[in-house]
């Protein structure tokens, strides 16, 4: 496992890889699975990635930190039916972390699934400094049309953030707001 992180952080990502394959057949465990995702990612193979969180979940279905992991990867993707899959099974599970919650109500507010706005603000209220969280909330809040109250919170989240789609969701607010 050293061998792999060790690789990853001087970017050889196939001697990385190899190396978590290694640690994984002498003690098939979390870290390794989780280094072999990690590896497959950085060479682009984004899929092949997926299905070894997946493979192992199989045999481990209690492992929420990878369920969490798989989860974030199909989200990252687009692959929505997938993400909410594992997402719903961690918060039917007794999982509320605003990573879930965030995740569960930017998926719902695009299905237009009247829960997103409650699962946003649960998220905010669980982590109220988190970008991603704000920029839900604040997005649902303006997309319902309460601008005013979600600018507020999209301002929050590109004030704590650099990520373009927030910046996005913040001018598209101001525009209809009419201040370009």
């Amino acid at each position: 496992l050293l061998r792999g992180d060790v690789e990853l952080a001087q970017r050889r990502y196939l001697e990385a890889l190899e190396a978590y394959h290694q640690a994984f057949e002498r003690s098939p465990g979390r870290d390794a699975v989780m280094g072999i995702y990690m590896a497959r990612s950085l060479l682009g193979q984004y899929a092949e990635a997926r299905r070894v969180m997946s493979d192992w979940l199989v045999s481990h279905p209690e492992d929420d930190f990878v369920r969490r992991n798989l989860a974030v990867a199909y989200f990252l993707v687009d692959d929505l039916g997938p993400a909410q899959r594992e997402f719903e099974y961690l918060y039917d599970n007794g999982e509320e972390s605003p990573v879930v919650l965030a995740h569960l109500a930017r998926i719902y507010q695009l299905e237009e699934d009247p829960r997103a706005r409650a699962y946003s603000l649960m998220a905010v209220e669980g982590n109220p400094t988190w970008s991603v969280a704000l920029d839900t909330y604040g997005w649902i809040l303006s997309t319902e049309g309460d601008l005013e109250e979600g600018l507020k919170y999209l301002r929050e989240a590109v004030s704590r953030d650099t990520n373009p789609l927030m910046q996005y969701h913040l001018a598209a607010t101001l525009a209809k707001l009419g201040r370009n």
